[in-house]
């Protein structure tokens, strides 16, 4: 199980559910999962109360990969959650889960943030070894083979192992525990150029979520722009909406009715949240369109200042 942002997901394996579903899993926390009929393998995402209303797509694409797409304040954020075949499986069902990986991760727009949690099955190993762009070399154990095809193929894609990058005890780097046998197979990813957001990511010792697997954390930093704008406009809406309601009601502010029961009574939700949900059904319509889509290049546009900008801080250069 792997934690990212604390407050925003946790990518799961081996959820051993059937189908393709969502079920909220109380304390506000909702869960978008797919699975098969044989409860074998299963991959899942759970989300906190702050993030699961702003989820524009979900792909199932099988039992070993899912992947949700969310719209935050500074723009659009995919998190894949991954299952990669034992180490006892066939070579072709590994090969086939790299392939069906990468094809995921190239779908993805440059301009987007990704974050993969996956169990990648597989021993990095402690030292970078002839792949330091994408492993930090502060891992652990020692590299096999499906450690090497493995960075292979993530270094073809040009995606970090977040974990590598942060120095740690081994109780810290550890994410899988059996009888005497430890090792580290449960990673966070992301693009090599966003690894920068990252301020932390260790395994947590005594939080065995799935048996035998360590809770992963990682701490990012994300600017999330406030709509000081929409805000007004949604006080002010829900002020007219009120006078409307009461007006209906029959009743005035001397009445001293909650607005709450009013709406309660009458069976309206507040018109705040229902400017809120159309917003995110219109932003993730116009984002499932084709490149070439009018109004979705209007959305992903940058002014050429801003590309310079963008350009600059990706180099380092600061004013």
């Amino acid at each position: 199980m792997l934690g990212v942002d604390e407050a925003l997901d946790y990518p799961i394996a081996e959820t051993r559910w059937s189908g393709k579903s969502t079920r909220d899993i109380g304390e506000g926390h909702k869960i978008f999962y797919c699975g098969e009929r044989d409860k074998r393998n299963g991959v899942g995402i759970i989300l906190s109360p702050e993030y699961k209303e702003q989820v524009v797509e979900v792909k199932r694409y099988s039992d070993r990969l899912i992947k949700v797409r969310l719209a935050v304040g500074e723009g659009l954020v995919n998190i894949i959650s991954g299952y990669a075949p034992q180490i006892g499986e066939t070579e072709t069902k590994k090969d086939e889960f790299r392939r069906n990986l990468e094809d995921v991760i190239v779908t993805v727009p440059e301009e987007e943030t990704l974050f993969v949690g996956a169990d990648l099955n597989a021993h990095l190993g402690e030292s970078c070894d002839g792949f330091g762009r994408i492993h930090g070399g502060e891992g652990y154990g020692n590299r096999n083979t499906e450690g090497e095809r493995m960075l292979e193929c993530l270094e073809s894609l040009d995606m970090a192992v977040v974990n590598t990058f942060f120095k740690k005890r081994n109780e810290h780097l550890i994410t899988y525990t059996s009888g005497g046998h430890k090792t580290q197979i449960d990673f966070i990813l992301t693009r090599r150029k966003d690894l920068k957001r990252f301020a932390d990511c260790k395994a947590i010792p005594g939080e065995e979520i799935i048996q035998q697997h360590k809770l992963v954390c990682a701490k990012i930093k994300m600017r999330m722009k406030k709509a000081k704008k929409d805000k007004k406009e949604e006080q002010l809406l829900e002020t007219t909406e009120m006078r409307m309601l009461r007006r209906i009601r029959g009743v005035t502010l001397e009445d001293k009715m909650r607005s709450d029961d009013i709406r309660k009574e009458l069976g309206v939700c507040p018109i705040g949240e229902k400017a809120r949900e159309s917003r995110l059904r219109w932003f993730g319509h116009v984002m499932r369109r084709e490149p070439e889509n009018h109004l979705k290049q209007m959305l992903t546009w940058k002014s050429q200042g801003e590309d310079q900008e963008a350009d600059r801080k990706e180099d380092g250069v600061t004013e």
